[in-house]
This record gives structure tokens, sequence and C-alpha cells, in this order.
């Protein structure tokens, strides 16, 4: 799964993490069916380069690719 954000003068922050790990959660369980067998990799790509710390924590502990 992977969500694309062009944000050049935003900042990432944690919640949109969160609301991006809490879609992927459900679309996944709305889809048993098509990914029982299949691994599932969360992808959040965006042109911020501004990370903070407690996203760099999020995302290593959530383990998502970004």
């Amino acid at each position: 799964m992977i969500q694309c954000k062009n944000w050049e003068k935003s900042q990432v922050k944690q919640e949109h993490l969160r609301i991006f790990l809490g879609d992927c959660t459900a679309y996944i369980e709305q889809n048993q069916k098509i990914f029982a067998k299949r691994k599932v990799h969360r992808v959040f790509v965006t042109s911020c380069q501004n990370m903070d710390y407690g996203v760099k924590k999020f995302l290593e502990e959530n383990n998502l690719e970004y």
C-alpha cells in the first residue's frame, strides 16, 4: 500500500503516519481474502524532507517504509 504526498513546505507529523497506518489496517481487514497469503508493504511517499525524531521513531516501531 502506498500513499503519496506532495508537501514541499510542510513537515510530516506522527498524526499523518497514524492516519495512513489506520487506513492500511482497515483496508487489509476489509479485504482479508485478497491479502490472506500475501506480504503487505506499507510505504509513505512524500516530497517533504523535514522529519522530526518522533516521526523517525514511529516509522521504526511500526515497520513503515518512508
